[in-house]
């Protein structure tokens, strides 16, 4: 076993997990363990790794060459129950709603062993409601969070098509995250924030820390484009019901779902965001200017450099137009090169994924399934600190709307905003839980 700074266990197992597993074990004195809840997928996952001896990653292209690699984990986990109380990082690689589901289920002595949790691609809220939650459990824990995953992963496949859950593929990569830490100020803390932006520098993503969660949670881009993007008629039947014909999803429409009617409704939603995130004392994102430059750029000659600038002073109808323009500014890679027939890369051209059987039941893909998560989140946050997200309130109604008549479809909206109620419990600083553990986790 290494020093105290250096042992890390991930909890997840889909893509981003791996990868982060091979970037992690660069720093060679790391000692590393994986976990993951009990299931289908990570029975699967186990099976791989017996199979193929480590987890790999690939790079799409040479210049993300610097994401490849292998890796041997030195600790495997069945499940929680069994985890050792060795570790003093936590990576959480899970989605934002299973958090707290997750730390529950950790051994008591586990979870004081902790120094720092690490939330990998937090929603709205998560930072504060993990920080106040280990709070009423007497921990003192540095949490850390990103503002997203900062690459664009999938599974590789077998030559039967079926996915390899230890294999992956990163294709692209973030230019720029944003990162928060509960104790940035506490000199313990720093070899962990140092070595976040080691290995962002060497995969060559852009970063920047800011004063507080929120602000860093804001900036999600999911957040705001997949919730009008998915949650409706055309997306979700094309992900239950796919078309003979494909569609896309990114695309206009009758090739995807964007519509001048999607278009408003997700301007709509950002400034719905943008109320909460002023009330909870965060700082507002011009959606433009941030999905220009810190996502995926276009030409000045199809947005001039003042309008994105100016995004958030313009008219209604002007922003509605200005993000209309984006999507199809992009329909095309505006920075590849022409083939010999002037056809650019085809950067929209990326297919929804499917829904799946598990036991009887339609399961939702991972989109929509957490943008529907989040926005009983942000429902539910609207609720708690008293502002009006109508935008909010017309997805989820649209949701529900359609779910009416897809009896097989494995989503309960009841459960959803109870659970979302059950963490927000947190989001206040006043915790209802009493069940403390016994000790604190001691400072380094």
């Amino acid at each position: 076993m290494q020093s105290d700074t250096e042992n890390v266990l991930l909890f997840g197992s889909g893509p981003a997990a791996m990868q982060l597993a091979v970037l992690l074990k660069q720093t060679p004195s790391l000692y590393l363990g994986i976990a993951n809840r009990p299931s289908e997928n990570w029975l699967r996952w186990q099976e791989s790794y017996i199979r193929h001896g480590c987890i790999l990653s690939e790079a799409a292209k040479p210049a993300l060459s610097a994401l490849s690699g292998y890796v041997q984990v030195n600790r495997n986990y069945a499940g929680p129950e069994h985890i050792e109380p060795v570790w003093q990082t936590l990576i959480l690689a899970v989605p934002a709603d299973a958090y707290l589901s997750v730390l529950r289920s950790l051994p008591e002595q586990v979870l004081i062993s902790l120094r720092r949790v690490i939330l990998l691609s937090p929603s709205l809220g998560s930072q504060q409601i993990i920080r106040y939650w280990s709070e009423s459990q007497g921990l003192s824990l540095d949490v850390i969070g990103f503002s997203t995953y900062f690459a664009a992963t999938k599974c590789q496949t077998d030559a039967d098509g079926s996915r390899i859950p230890t294999h992956v593929i990163t294709k692209a990569i973030k230019k720029k995250v944003y990162l928060s830490s509960s104790q940035i100020n506490h000199p313990a803390q720093t070899i962990w924030h140092r070595r976040i932006e080691t290995m962002l520098d060497n995969i060559g993503v852009g970063y920047a820390w800011l004063n507080d969660s929120i602000s860093v949670e804001a900036r999600n881009i999911t957040s705001y484009v997949h919730p009008a993007l998915f949650i409706n008629d055309f997306s979700l039947e094309a992900i239950t019901q796919p078309p003979a014909i494909p569609v896309y999803l990114y695309k206009l429409f009758p090739e995807g779902p964007i519509t001048a009617a999607v278009i408003r409704r997700l301007v709509d939603l950002w400034r719905d965001i943008s109320v909460i995130v002023s009330a909870l004392g965060g700082e507002r994102v011009n959606l433009l200017q941030f999905l220009n430059d810190d996502n995926y750029p276009v030409r000045a000659e199809s947005i001039p450099r003042e309008k994105i600038d100016q995004f958030t002073d313009l008219s209604a109808i002007e922003q509605e137009y200005l993000i209309y323009i984006r999507y199809s500014a992009i329909l095309i890679d505006p920075f590849s090169t022409p083939d010999e027939t002037g056809r650019y890369f085809d950067f929209s051209a990326v297919p929804f994924p499917r829904a799946q059987v598990e036991s009887g039941q339609w399961m939702l893909p991972r989109i929509p399934a957490e943008d529907i998560r989040l926005l009983y989140r942000l429902r539910e946050i609207a609720r708690v600190i008293h502002v009006e997200t109508p935008t909010v309130s017309e997805l989820i109604h649209d949701f529900e709307t359609w779910l009416q008549n897809k009896p097989d479809i494995a989503i309960d909206p009841d459960l959803l905003t109870r659970e979302a109620r059950q963490d927000l419990t947190y989001l206040s600083g006043h915790p209802a839980e009493t069940n403390s553990v016994k000790e604190p986790a001691c400072d380094e």
